[in-house]
This record gives structure tokens, C-alpha cells and sequence, in this order.
């Protein structure tokens, strides 16, 4: 009989291109919006002072997938994520071994949707995807809804406003055209409100075990806030 672990390990690696860089699964990006220059132009800031080596130490890796920041930096704000989160199957014994051939597997995926992409139709391309491809015993069971992403352009002007309030204060702050976070940020930009995601001081490692912010930033924050 089939091996489930290895059919869904066979079926998760279907739906990647090579070297794990981007989605593989037709259809998944329909209705993407295309990065505008104004997009493009903040990504060229972004290389010029991102600081490449620092952000390996940070994340306790020797290299990007991408083979260049800017590369690595475009993927972040322009591409989805599909990343396999967990993997279950079968049984490992500590220092031993048992032979058996697992009953299921089962994998944790987070997807990201782009601006103009559909929770709706990525999963339906998922499931086209598999059955094209010979995975039609592979279920998919989504644990939510999900949401779309959003955000306002640079020339908003409550981006603006934020800008010029970061002068004052003396603080020359990194704008990313998007982030790679799962934010409902659509709710709001759907009715003509603006988004921006942004505060002064330093976070990092969120939603792992060791997520930190740094006292004198948080400050800092309250301050820029009020102002």
C-alpha cells in the first residue's frame, strides 16, 4: 500500500518550483495586483540600506533562498507565502526505531493573499492542483476563513502625515511597499480608510517562543503616538 508521508510530502513538493522559491500551482496569483513603480522604487531603497549580514545573524541562517537581496526583499513584498508550518506522520521513536507505514499524514500550511487575490480561489486552484496531478486522496480543510491583505499606496495621504511626523522626531524609517504578515488590512482599506503598519523601536521573532520588544523603543512609541 501507499506510504500517506511520503504522498503528501510528494504532493506538498508539487506545488513549489525548484529551490522552494515560489508557488507552482496554477492559477494561484489570479487577480494579483502588479507592483507599481512607486512599489518598485521603495524596493531599490530598501536594498541600498538593508543590512544583509545582520539579518542572517538575526534569524540564525548562512543565506537567503532568493540569490540576491533584492531578489530575497521582492519575494517578501510581492510574492505569497505557502509555507509548510508543521508536518505530522507516522512515529519516531528516541533512540530507536519502529517499522511501520504511517495510517495519515497531515501538514500545517499558511498562505498568504496578495492585494486582489482571493482566499476563495487559491484554495480552489489548491484543489485543482492536487487532482491535475494524480493527489486526488489529499484532503484539504481549511482552519478559517482567512482574509485579504491591503495597504495604502505612498502617495496617501495618511502616509504622508507619518512620514513627515518621523522628520520631526529624526527618524529616518525603512517603507516597505508591503510586509509579509496576516493582517486583515482589506476590512479597512475596502472602505477607503487608511493602513500603514508602523511604530518607532525594535521587535523581533514574533509568534515564536522568544518574541522580544525593547523597553526604551515601546517609549518611544507612546511618545510618537501622541505627537
Amino acid at each position: 500500500i501507499a506510504n500517506p508521508a511520503h504522498r503528501l510530502a510528494a504532493a506538498l513538493a508539487s506545488m513549489k518550483t525548484d529551490g522552494d522559491l515560489d508557488v507552482a500551482i496554477e492559477g494561484f496569483y489570479d487577480g494579483r495586483n502588479v507592483p507599481t513603480p512607486e512599489d518598485e522604487a521603495l524596493v531599490d531603497k530598501l536594498v541600498s540600506r538593508f543590512n544583509a549580514e545582520r539579518a542572517l545573524i538575526d534569524l540564525g541562517v548562512t543565506r537567503f533562498k532568493q540569490d540576491s537581496v533584492r531578489e530575497a526583499i521582492r519575494a517578501r513584498c510581492f510574492q505569497s507565502e505557502f509555507n509548510v508550518a508543521g508536518l505530522k506522520s507516522g512515529f519516531v521513536a528516541e533512540g530507536g526505531h519502529k517499522v511501520i507505514v504511517p495510517h495519515e499524514a497531515v501538514a500545517a500550511i499558511d498562505m498568504r493573499p496578495l492585494d486582489g487575490m482571493s482566499v476563495e480561489n487559491m484554495l480552489a486552484s489548491m484543489r485543482r492542483h492536487l487532482d491535475k496531478h494524480g493527489f486526488q486522496d489529499v484532503t484539504i480543510e481549511p482552519l478559517s476563513q482567512g482574509y485579504a491583505g491591503g495597504g495604502s499606496p505612498p502617495g496617501d495621504w495618511a502616509v504622508k502625515e507619518l512620514l513627515a511626523t518621523y522628520g520631526e522626531c529624526g527618524i529616518d524609517p525603512e517603507v516597505w511597499p508591503r510586509d509579509a504578515l496576516a493582517i486583515a488590512a482589506k476590512l479597512f482599506t475596502d472602505l477607503g480608510m487608511s493602513w500603514i503598519a508602523t511604530l518607532p523601536g525594535h521587535a523581533n521573532r514574533r509568534h515564536s517562543a522568544n518574541e522580544y520588544i525593547q523597553l526604551k523603543g515601546y517609549r518611544r512609541s507612546i511618545e510618537f503616538t501622541i505627537r
